[in-house]
């Protein structure tokens, strides 16, 4: 027997399918356009830890600078043991804030290579 609701299943089930294949494309550039944003981000992060790590390395100089004078000064009687130690204090925190401008740097370029899933050419 013959229904009238079976001969219009076909169309409903493709128009169904029609509108599946057009939401999967939303989908797909939805997730593209989040891809690349994600990427873009931490490319910026990348470039942003790289300037970390250079004014961490001016700091690093500025500090051992200061404590090689603080040392002489104090070597002469002209500074107290407060000044040295205090000079030694910065030093170390600009030292700690290198490392942890290196740990930036290396965790930017590892985020960058398991978004692009492949190994970033980097020179040593």
């Amino acid at each position: 027997s013959w229904n009238i609701l079976n001969a219009f299943s076909g169309f409903f089930q493709s128009r169904a399918i029609k509108k599946e294949a057009i939401a999967l494309g939303y989908t797909i550039a939805d997730t593209k356009q989040k891809m690349t944003l994600q990427l873009k981000s931490a490319v910026e992060t990348y470039y942003t830890s790289l300037a970390t790590l250079k004014q961490s390395e001016i700091s690093v100089t500025s500090a051992e600078e200061n404590y090689r004078v603080i040392k002489n000064q104090y070597d002469q009687s002209a500074a107290t043991m407060t000044d040295l130690l205090n000079a030694s204090v910065l030093l170390n925190e600009a030292k700690f804030a290198k490392s942890n401008a290196i740990y930036g740097v290396i965790s930017s370029v590892y985020n960058i290579e398991r978004l692009i899933e492949s190994s970033l050419p980097i020179k040593e």
